[in-house]
């Protein structure tokens, strides 16, 4: 649902201000297969 894109969202977001290590390209794949699980 898009509450969950949003939730998504938020944590990317919070990870990136916070200069995570992890690249973006694997925050995405984590972001992806969290919406892939039902």
């Amino acid at each position: 649902s898009d509450d969950r894109l949003l939730e998504l969202a938020q944590i990317l977001n919070i990870l990136d201000d916070t200069q995570h290590q992890m690249s973006k390209e694997n925050l995405l794949g984590i972001a992806n297969g969290l919406l892939g699980r039902k």
